[in-house]
Protein backbone atom coordinates (compact mmCIF):
# COMPACT_ATOMS: atom_id res chain seq x y z
CA UNK A 1 0.00 0.00 0.00
CA UNK A 2 1.61 3.13 -1.15
CA UNK A 3 0.16 6.25 -0.42
CA UNK A 4 0.72 10.10 -0.98
CA UNK A 5 0.90 10.97 2.77
CA UNK A 6 2.91 10.71 6.35
CA UNK A 7 4.21 7.88 7.76
CA UNK A 8 2.28 8.98 10.78
CA UNK A 9 -1.33 9.12 9.06
CA UNK A 10 -0.48 5.39 7.99
CA UNK A 11 1.71 4.05 11.10
CA UNK A 12 -0.32 5.67 13.47
CA UNK A 13 -3.42 4.19 13.30
CA UNK A 14 -1.15 0.39 13.23
CA UNK A 15 0.21 1.78 16.42
CA UNK A 16 -2.91 2.36 18.05
CA UNK A 17 -4.20 -0.93 17.53
CA UNK A 18 -0.95 -2.50 18.89
CA UNK A 19 -1.66 -0.73 22.16
CA UNK A 20 -5.06 -2.02 22.50
CA UNK A 21 -3.80 -5.29 21.11
CA UNK A 22 -0.90 -5.18 24.48
CA UNK A 23 -3.83 -3.98 26.68
CA UNK A 24 -6.23 -6.41 26.05
CA UNK A 25 -3.55 -8.85 26.06
CA UNK A 26 -2.69 -8.03 29.88
CA UNK A 27 -6.30 -8.34 30.56
CA UNK A 28 -6.52 -11.66 28.65
CA UNK A 29 -4.00 -12.82 31.23
CA UNK A 30 -5.41 -12.13 34.67
CA UNK A 31 -8.70 -13.47 33.15
CA UNK A 32 -6.53 -16.68 32.13
CA UNK A 33 -5.11 -16.73 35.50
CA UNK A 34 -8.42 -16.48 37.22
CA UNK A 35 -9.79 -19.57 35.43
CA UNK A 36 -7.00 -21.88 35.36
CA UNK A 37 -7.27 -21.44 39.24
CA UNK A 38 -10.30 -22.69 39.39
CA UNK A 39 -11.07 -26.76 39.47
CA UNK A 40 -12.94 -27.92 36.87
CA UNK A 41 -12.44 -31.40 36.09
CA UNK A 42 -15.64 -31.71 34.17
CA UNK A 43 -14.50 -29.36 31.78
CA UNK A 44 -10.90 -30.46 30.51
CA UNK A 45 -11.35 -30.45 26.60
CA UNK A 46 -12.36 -26.59 27.17
CA UNK A 47 -9.36 -25.80 29.24
CA UNK A 48 -7.44 -27.05 26.33
CA UNK A 49 -9.20 -24.93 24.24
CA UNK A 50 -8.12 -22.09 26.18
CA UNK A 51 -4.45 -23.09 25.86
CA UNK A 52 -5.24 -23.16 22.28
CA UNK A 53 -6.45 -19.56 21.62
CA UNK A 54 -3.64 -18.00 24.79
CA UNK A 55 -0.93 -19.64 22.24
CA UNK A 56 -2.55 -18.36 19.19
CA UNK A 57 -3.16 -14.93 21.29
CA UNK A 58 0.85 -14.77 21.68
CA UNK A 59 1.19 -15.29 18.30
CA UNK A 60 -1.15 -12.54 17.18
CA UNK A 61 0.24 -9.95 19.68
CA UNK A 62 3.80 -11.06 18.97
CA UNK A 63 3.07 -10.73 14.90
CA UNK A 64 1.54 -7.22 15.23
CA UNK A 65 4.37 -6.26 17.48
CA UNK A 66 6.76 -7.25 14.48
CA UNK A 67 4.76 -5.63 12.23
CA UNK A 68 4.74 -2.19 13.44
CA UNK A 69 8.63 -2.46 14.31
CA UNK A 70 9.04 -3.70 10.50
CA UNK A 71 7.50 -0.32 9.22
CA UNK A 72 9.03 2.19 11.90
CA UNK A 73 12.24 0.82 12.33
CA UNK A 74 13.50 -1.70 10.39
CA UNK A 75 12.18 0.82 6.63
CA UNK A 76 12.53 3.87 8.47
CA UNK A 77 8.57 4.87 8.90
CA UNK A 78 8.74 4.41 4.32
CA UNK A 79 4.84 5.43 3.60
CA UNK A 80 4.38 1.12 2.71
CA UNK A 81 2.51 -1.38 3.83
CA UNK A 82 4.93 -4.01 1.86
CA UNK A 83 5.19 -5.74 5.19
CA UNK A 84 5.33 -9.84 4.57
CA UNK A 85 4.18 -10.05 8.45
CA UNK A 86 0.88 -8.34 7.42
CA UNK A 87 -0.41 -11.45 5.23
CA UNK A 88 -0.96 -13.18 8.62
CA UNK A 89 -3.06 -11.22 10.39
CA UNK A 90 -6.33 -12.30 8.84
CA UNK A 91 -5.85 -16.24 9.57
CA UNK A 92 -4.84 -15.15 12.66
CA UNK A 93 -7.69 -13.52 14.16
CA UNK A 94 -10.05 -15.86 12.52
CA UNK A 95 -8.67 -18.71 13.77
CA UNK A 96 -9.34 -17.35 17.29
CA UNK A 97 -12.59 -15.80 16.22
CA UNK A 98 -14.01 -19.09 14.69
CA UNK A 99 -12.71 -21.38 17.75
CA UNK A 100 -14.93 -19.00 19.84
CA UNK A 101 -17.85 -19.20 17.89
CA UNK A 102 -17.81 -22.60 17.21
CA UNK A 103 -17.76 -23.04 20.67
CA UNK A 104 -20.84 -20.63 21.23
CA UNK A 105 -22.43 -23.13 18.88
CA UNK A 106 -21.73 -25.78 20.75
CA UNK A 107 -23.43 -23.97 24.17
CA UNK A 108 -26.52 -22.92 21.95
CA UNK A 109 -27.05 -26.55 21.01
CA UNK A 110 -26.85 -27.46 24.85
CA UNK A 111 -29.44 -24.69 25.62
CA UNK A 112 -32.17 -24.50 22.42
CA UNK A 113 -31.65 -28.21 21.38
CA UNK A 114 -31.38 -27.32 17.77
CA UNK A 115 -28.75 -28.35 15.26
CA UNK A 116 -30.15 -26.46 12.61
CA UNK A 117 -29.44 -23.16 14.74
CA UNK A 118 -26.17 -24.45 15.68
CA UNK A 119 -25.33 -25.90 12.43
CA UNK A 120 -25.83 -22.18 10.97
CA UNK A 121 -23.36 -20.51 13.25
CA UNK A 122 -21.04 -23.87 12.81
CA UNK A 123 -21.29 -22.71 8.38
CA UNK A 124 -21.10 -18.72 8.83
CA UNK A 125 -17.87 -19.73 11.45
CA UNK A 126 -16.22 -22.08 8.47
CA UNK A 127 -17.31 -19.54 5.84
CA UNK A 128 -15.30 -16.99 7.81
CA UNK A 129 -12.28 -18.88 8.64
CA UNK A 130 -12.07 -19.85 4.93
CA UNK A 131 -12.46 -15.88 3.53
CA UNK A 132 -9.78 -15.23 6.22
CA UNK A 133 -7.34 -18.03 4.52
CA UNK A 134 -8.10 -16.25 0.73
CA UNK A 135 -7.43 -13.15 2.32
CA UNK A 136 -4.28 -13.75 3.51
CA UNK A 137 -2.83 -15.55 0.51
CA UNK A 138 -4.14 -12.26 -1.71
CA UNK A 139 -2.58 -10.09 0.75
CA UNK A 140 1.01 -11.95 0.39
CA UNK A 141 0.56 -12.30 -3.12
CA UNK A 142 -0.91 -8.33 -3.80
CA UNK A 143 1.46 -6.32 -0.72
CA UNK A 144 0.47 -3.22 -2.38
CA UNK A 145 -3.09 -3.58 -2.52
CA UNK A 146 -3.47 0.38 -1.60
CA UNK A 147 -2.44 1.19 -5.49
CA UNK A 148 -5.67 0.12 -6.73
CA UNK A 149 -7.53 -2.92 -4.62
CA UNK A 150 -7.13 -6.52 -5.79
CA UNK A 151 -10.58 -7.49 -6.35
CA UNK A 152 -9.91 -11.18 -4.89
CA UNK A 153 -8.55 -9.44 -2.15
CA UNK A 154 -11.29 -6.96 -1.50
CA UNK A 155 -13.41 -9.82 -1.67
CA UNK A 156 -12.18 -12.39 0.93
CA UNK A 157 -11.68 -9.41 3.12
CA UNK A 158 -14.89 -7.97 3.09
CA UNK A 159 -16.53 -12.06 3.52
CA UNK A 160 -13.85 -12.39 6.43
CA UNK A 161 -15.28 -9.78 8.02
CA UNK A 162 -19.30 -9.72 7.27
CA UNK A 163 -19.71 -13.39 7.99
CA UNK A 164 -18.00 -13.29 11.21
CA UNK A 165 -20.19 -9.88 12.18
CA UNK A 166 -23.13 -11.83 11.17
CA UNK A 167 -22.05 -15.07 12.99
CA UNK A 168 -21.67 -12.92 16.43
CA UNK A 169 -25.30 -11.31 15.43
CA UNK A 170 -26.80 -14.63 15.02
CA UNK A 171 -24.91 -15.74 18.60
CA UNK A 172 -26.63 -12.71 19.85
CA UNK A 173 -30.02 -13.12 18.67
CA UNK A 174 -30.39 -17.25 19.91
CA UNK A 175 -29.36 -16.13 23.14
CA UNK A 176 -31.89 -13.84 23.51
CA UNK A 177 -34.29 -15.90 22.18
CA UNK A 178 -33.82 -18.38 24.36
CA UNK A 179 -33.90 -15.96 27.35
CA UNK A 180 -37.52 -14.69 26.52
CA UNK A 181 -38.92 -18.12 25.62
CA UNK A 182 -37.47 -20.19 28.68
CA UNK A 183 -39.02 -19.06 31.46
CA UNK A 184 -40.32 -22.10 33.16
CA UNK A 185 -37.56 -23.05 35.23
CA UNK A 186 -38.79 -23.98 38.72
CA UNK A 187 -35.71 -22.50 40.67
CA UNK A 188 -35.61 -19.14 41.12
CA UNK A 189 -31.91 -19.05 41.87
CA UNK A 190 -30.92 -21.20 38.94
CA UNK A 191 -32.88 -19.16 36.63
CA UNK A 192 -31.05 -16.16 37.94
CA UNK A 193 -27.76 -17.18 37.31
CA UNK A 194 -28.82 -19.20 33.53
CA UNK A 195 -29.97 -15.53 32.77
CA UNK A 196 -27.25 -13.48 33.60
CA UNK A 197 -24.78 -16.39 31.75
CA UNK A 198 -26.66 -15.37 28.93
CA UNK A 199 -26.97 -12.50 29.17
CA UNK A 200 -22.90 -12.03 29.37
CA UNK A 201 -22.94 -14.01 26.00
CA UNK A 202 -25.75 -11.58 24.30
CA UNK A 203 -23.28 -8.44 25.58
CA UNK A 204 -20.03 -10.68 24.09
CA UNK A 205 -22.43 -11.29 20.66
CA UNK A 206 -22.94 -7.13 20.25
CA UNK A 207 -19.36 -6.57 21.32
CA UNK A 208 -17.90 -8.64 18.78
CA UNK A 209 -20.47 -7.63 16.23
CA UNK A 210 -19.65 -4.04 16.59
CA UNK A 211 -15.92 -3.98 16.34
CA UNK A 212 -16.35 -6.36 13.04
CA UNK A 213 -18.95 -3.76 11.46
CA UNK A 214 -16.66 -0.74 12.67
CA UNK A 215 -13.80 -2.64 10.88
CA UNK A 216 -16.02 -3.27 7.72
CA UNK A 217 -17.17 0.28 7.38
CA UNK A 218 -13.60 2.01 7.75
CA UNK A 219 -11.64 -0.74 5.60
CA UNK A 220 -14.61 -0.31 2.57
CA UNK A 221 -15.83 3.55 3.14
CA UNK A 222 -12.10 5.45 4.02
CA UNK A 223 -10.10 5.27 1.10
CA UNK A 224 -6.56 5.48 1.14
CA UNK A 225 -6.61 4.86 5.04
CA UNK A 226 -4.92 2.22 7.76
CA UNK A 227 -7.58 3.51 10.66
CA UNK A 228 -9.33 0.19 10.18
CA UNK A 229 -6.26 -1.48 11.72
CA UNK A 230 -7.27 0.43 15.21
CA UNK A 231 -10.15 -2.59 15.18
CA UNK A 232 -8.22 -5.07 13.51
CA UNK A 233 -5.27 -5.50 15.68
CA UNK A 234 -7.22 -5.70 18.53
CA UNK A 235 -10.23 -7.37 17.52
CA UNK A 236 -9.39 -11.03 18.70
CA UNK A 237 -8.36 -10.10 21.81
CA UNK A 238 -12.19 -9.08 22.46
CA UNK A 239 -13.42 -12.83 21.33
CA UNK A 240 -10.93 -14.53 24.10
CA UNK A 241 -11.30 -11.99 26.96
CA UNK A 242 -15.20 -12.23 26.47
CA UNK A 243 -14.66 -16.39 26.34
CA UNK A 244 -13.16 -16.38 29.45
CA UNK A 245 -15.00 -13.61 31.18
CA UNK A 246 -18.49 -15.75 30.73
CA UNK A 247 -16.47 -18.60 31.72
CA UNK A 248 -15.17 -17.09 34.91
CA UNK A 249 -18.24 -15.43 35.65
CA UNK A 250 -20.28 -18.60 35.21
CA UNK A 251 -17.65 -20.25 37.56
CA UNK A 252 -18.60 -17.69 40.34
CA UNK A 253 -22.35 -17.66 39.87
CA UNK A 254 -21.85 -21.82 40.41
CA UNK A 255 -19.98 -21.35 43.25
CA UNK A 256 -22.76 -18.70 44.87
CA UNK A 257 -25.99 -21.21 43.62
CA UNK A 258 -23.64 -23.99 45.50
CA UNK A 259 -23.03 -22.11 48.67
CA UNK A 260 -26.71 -21.14 48.71
CA UNK A 261 -28.41 -24.58 48.14
CA UNK A 262 -25.84 -25.79 51.24
CA UNK A 263 -27.15 -23.19 53.36
CA UNK A 264 -30.53 -24.17 52.76
CA UNK A 265 -29.72 -27.97 53.10
CA UNK A 266 -27.71 -26.72 56.63
CA UNK A 267 -31.18 -24.62 57.49
CA UNK A 268 -33.28 -27.96 56.59
CA UNK A 269 -31.47 -30.29 59.06
CA UNK A 270 -31.58 -27.71 61.98
CA UNK A 271 -35.82 -27.67 61.64
CA UNK A 272 -35.39 -31.12 61.38
CA UNK A 273 -33.55 -31.39 64.76
CA UNK A 274 -35.64 -28.75 66.13
CA UNK A 275 -38.88 -30.69 65.24
CA UNK A 276 -37.09 -33.61 66.82
CA UNK A 277 -36.37 -32.01 70.05
CA UNK A 278 -40.04 -30.78 70.38
CA UNK A 279 -41.27 -34.00 69.70
CA UNK A 280 -39.21 -35.64 72.55
CA UNK A 281 -40.36 -33.18 74.64
CA UNK A 282 -44.09 -34.20 74.09
CA UNK A 283 -42.99 -37.68 74.62
CA UNK A 284 -41.46 -36.99 77.77
CA UNK A 285 -44.49 -34.95 79.17
CA UNK A 286 -46.79 -37.81 78.11
CA UNK A 287 -44.51 -40.53 79.96
CA UNK A 288 -44.75 -38.32 83.13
Amino acid sequence: MSFSTTAEKIFGPLLIGVFFNAILFGVLAVQAHLYFNWNRSGERWTRYLIIVLLALETLNTGVDFAIIYEGLFKKLGQPSLDIPLLAANPVLISSISTLVQIYYAWRIRILTRSNVLAGFIFVLALISFASSICGTVFTALHPNWGDGFDQNLLRSLITWLTTSALCDVVIAIAMIFFLTTHKEDSMGVTKCVVNKIIILTIQTGVLTSVAAVADILTFTLIKESTIQFIWDFSISKLYTNSLLSMLNAREEWSKKLEARNDVESISNVSFAHVDGLADYSEEKSRQY
